[in-house]
């Protein structure tokens, strides 16, 4: 049964108009939840695609130690900074005003670190 005609009118559906429209009712209701299944997966691939053009990846190095410089309130913060991603990491290092002062804080002295440990964060120590 083709229930167009109540599309144009305000005629009540026959029982089999009812049951024509329900199940279309359904078949558009599965369309929809699919189509937006899609929809939020082209959203998170449309956003990693915008994250990729972003300015600031294009930031020299110099430039973005250069912030560093100012946005450091403490010496702890530049380790900080150094672990947000391998961009960042090199900035830090070859920003060496970032390094000139380096506090070590009585608890850090209290702990017995692992060598290999201060080795991966750049100490070199006598053995």
């Amino acid at each position: 049964m083709d229930p167009t005609r109540l599309f144009a009118s305000n005629s009540p559906p026959d029982p089999g108009e009812v049951v024509t429209l329900n199940n279309r009712i359904e078949d558009l209701t599965s369309s929809i939840s699919q189509m937006e299944a899609q929809l939020q997966v082209m959203k998170v691939e449309l956003k990693r695609h915008q994250n990729a053009l972003s300015a600031f990846r294009r930031i020299p190095q110099e430039i973005l130690g250069e912030i560093f410089l100012y946005a450091c309130p403490s010496e702890g913060q530049v380790v900080r900074f150094g672990l947000v991603c391998r961009m960042w990491r090199k900035a830090t290092l070859s920003t060496h005003q970032l390094w000139t002062t380096i506090a070590i804080s009585k608890w850090l002295l209290t702990f017995d670190l692992d060598p290999r440990y201060l080795g991966y964060l750049g100490w070199n120590l006598p053995a």
